[in-house]
């Protein structure tokens, strides 16, 4: 085998990687910037969205938790008294940590910045045990899947390039 190949195969190997490397950079900054506001998780609680745009509620408490099961939401534009529809998530969107978890709980679409009110139906005292909160953010589902694809064939193209590179070592001796 020539040389020609080894030179091919190493770009391609580190081109690989760098994007590798640039896609999880990504995806960690899309999944931190989203958050839009942090709330407890309490029966009825007023809150301002300054952001617009299509918007996740999530959950977020204890690895296996419950506390999220039984729970229904409501929420109140206060300049009209219009409540907001909030959808079923389909694919939900789970997170965790070694300690915590979030899951997507509903979906909406905040049309104009202002006062809201967030009504958590079901729920009679806040769950026992570590806390629980709830998290609004703006949704990111498409641009988070689509950068777990290119993080996917961004290591394709790594592990592909350094396979071929050692092989054409290895057969070249």
């Amino acid at each position: 085998m020539s040389q020609q190949w080894l030179w091919a195969a190493v770009p391609f190997a580190v081109v690989g990687l760098a994007i590798l490397s640039l896609t999880i950079w990504k995806l960690v900054a899309t999944h931190r910037g989203g958050l839009v506001l942090h709330l407890p998780l309490i029966a009825e609680q007023e809150l301002v969205l300054e952001a617009v745009g299509p918007m996740l509620l999530h959950g977020e408490g204890p690895r296996f938790t419950t506390a999220f099961a039984d729970l229904d939401f409501r929420l109140i534009d206060l300049s009209d008294g219009a409540a907001v529809p909030l959808s079923g998530v389909v694919f939900k969107a789970s997170s965790s940590g070694l300690s915590t978890a979030r899951l997507s709980l509903r979906a909406f679409e905040v049309t104009r910045p202002g006062r809201y009110r967030l009504t958590a139906l079901g729920l009679s005292s806040p769950p026992p045990g570590a806390p629980h909160a709830l998290l609004i953010g703006h949704d990111r589902r498409g641009r988070t899947v689509a950068i777990i694809l290119a993080l996917v064939l961004a290591a394709i193209a790594a592990v592909a390039g350094l396979v071929l590179s050692a092989l054409i070592v290895v057969l070249n001796r």
